[in-house]
């Protein structure tokens, strides 16, 4: 039996906010616009060593400002990329010792004009350094986005909630047959988890373990960039302009076609603003015992690029091969030569089905540099559905690059604020355990003295009575259309009968509802363990409803499909 084992891709939500504050020798200016004189915001400034090595890096500010600390003394110039426009290289900048140079930098208008760029006719596919013209252009576009994302991963993050899930769909038709649905909210940055691309190259993207189970792998920014992937893949320009219209793709494949299983797919940018917006692969093999085309798996990778220049993984997914435990190879033979429609249907009928692991970013604080201010926000975080003050919540400013964490009573201060108005906000666990989307509230501040906020997980609509009481659960309800996709507005209702106890004989039957989120939740309270309690969804015309025995106190998750 062939089980699966997932590696896939795990939410990027770095992002860039941090000034670079090591002691030494520094280089700070401003950059402009040649033909507007304005301050040019989000553009990449990497410091280049006089023997070529790029050594440190910063986005500008909104002021268009830069600042960038050399690990030591020395010859440098400065690399001026942004998305759409050709990239700036300054004459040499001398750094003596503990000394901070200003370098102003004017950056010409030089529009990258993408929408010139042809498919390639031939079906050429060119190594990385034996580029044509047209494909050369547009991997500089897509080298700039993969190295801002990249570098965003190794400095400070801003807070962010997203939603993951695992699916269970149809082989043929990608129908979504089952769904786990959870939130998970952080203050930093995560990545890819990704082998060494050296590693991948030598042993492949899927792999049959001494276990008997499949592994799979995926690339990250900086794979994408390495040496290895380039050595070992080649490019070509790539259009779709019924399915993609106003994109163009580089497409990319490995050279090797013999070699261990590999990763075909392509990179698609937008003609118009140069930004990157997806990346999709398929697995060029697979080693499983029931032969079937690689088409239905493969991963998706949608990026978003943020105010200030960086960029975040927006919404991800991997689609794997799920087998039944009797998967055998009896059919693989006869299936060789037949069409890619016969060998699904075929595989099918054998119960392979489609594993999904993938997620989307919910919410994500405005990144900004801090404005230093005289005043202070001093608040406590309340839990009102379980009645406590809330520990361990980041509390933070939605622009500005602020944030604490509340104490063990739930308290919480923020000082050196600019005065004026803002928005403040929280994340924590419980929250997300909860199916609660992240909520934020506008606050003004004087420009000195302090001001008191109190901020809280609401009561929820199904769960009036809260879950404070001593064995009291609850069941936060994800509602999802037959796509995956999170329904708003769904009514769910809850009925069940509490068992009899001597305190309360002959109970009577209870209800619970509530209506969905713009994330497809909704809190149902009041249950206790051992209670069997009805689901029943409602959404326009369609309804579903389902039974599910609480088997322990908490909060559980439950998933609903409608179709």
């Amino acid at each position: 039996m062939h089980r699966l084992r997932i590696v896939c891709l795990v939410l990027s939500a770095a992002l860039c906010v941090a000034a670079d504050d090591a002691a030494g020798q520094r280089v700070q200016g401003r950059v402009t616009d040649q033909d507007t004189g304005l301050p040019v915001a989000g553009a990449f400034v990497t410091l280049i060593h006089s023997d070529g090595r790029a050594l440190t890096a910063i986005l500008t500010d909104a002021a268009g400002l830069y600042q960038l600390t050399a690990p030591e003394v020395g010859t440098y110039r400065l690399l001026v990329e942004r998305l759409g426009h050709a990239s700036t290289t300054t004459p040499p900048v001398e750094l003596a010792a503990g000394t901070t140079v200003t370098r102003d930098i004017v950056v010409p208008v030089e529009p990258v004009r993408l929408a010139e760029i042809a498919a390639s006719t031939t079906g050429r596919c060119d190594l990385p350094r034996e580029l044509g013209a047209q494909t050369q252009i547009l991997w500089e576009e897509v080298r700039k986005a993969l190295s801002v994302a990249h570098w965003a991963e190794r400095n400070a993050g801003v807070p962010y909630q997203a939603m993951l899930f695992e699916r269970t769909r149809t082989l043929v038709s990608a129908q979504v047959l089952e769904q786990e649905t959870r939130l998970q909210s952080g203050y930093g940055r995560a990545a890819f988890i990704s082998a060494p691309v050296r590693d991948l190259a030598a042993r492949g993207y899927v792999r049959l373990l001494p276990d008997n189970m499949l592994q799979y792998f995926a690339l990250d920014a900086a794979a994408l960039l390495s040496d290895d992937f380039l050595s070992t893949h080649c490019f070509r320009t790539v259009r779709d302009a019924r399915n993609r219209p106003g994109l163009v793709g580089l497409g990319f494949r490995p050279i090797d076609q013999h070699g261990p299983p590999d990763i075909v797919g392509t990179l698609w940018v937008d003609e118009r603003t140069a930004e990157l917006q997806h990346v999709e692969f398929n697995f060029t093999r697979h080693l499983l015992p029931v032969d079937v085309p690689p088409e239905p798996f493969g991963g998706h990778v949608g990026f978003r690029r943020l105010p200030n220049g960086a960029w975040i993984v927006d919404d991800w997914w991997l689609r794997m091969p799920l087998l039944p435990p009797n998967a055998s190879t009896r059919s693989a033979a006869s299936l060789e030569k037949a069409s890619r429609t016969v060998r699904l249907d075929a595989a099918e009928r054998l119960g392979m089905r489609i594993r999904e692991e993938g997620g989307k970013v919910l919410f994500i604080a405005r990144p900004g540099e801090p404005h230093p201010g005289e005043a202070v926000i001093r608040g406590v975080v309340w839990d009102s559905v379980r009645a406590q003050p809330l520990s361990g919540a980041t509390v933070f400013l939605v622009s500005g690059a602020r944030a604490s964490m509340t104490n063990s009573r739930g308290e919480f201060v923020l000082r050196g604020i600019s005065g004026g108005e803002h928005e403040i906000g929280f994340t924590h666990p419980t929250a997300d355990s909860f199916g609660l989307p992240v909520r934020t509230q506008r606050i003004v501040l004087p420009v000195r003295g302090t001001v008191d906020v109190e901020l809280a997980i609401p009561r929820q609509q199904g769960c009036i009575e809260g879950l404070a009481g001593s064995g009291t659960t609850g069941i936060v309800v994800f509602v999802v259309s037959e796509d995956g996709a999170p329904v708003h507005g769904a009514n769910v209702t809850a009925t069940w009968t509490p068992k009899e106890t001597a305190e309360e004989p002959g109970a009577t039957p209870r209800t619970s509802s509530g209506i969905t989120t713009e994330n497809g939740s909704v809190l149902l309270c009041g249950f206790q363990a051992g209670d069997t309690v009805r689901l029943t969804v409602v959404m326009e015309e369609r309804m579903r409803t389902v039974d599910a025995d609480i088997q322990r106190t908490g909060v559980h998750r439950l998933t609903l499909v409608v179709r």
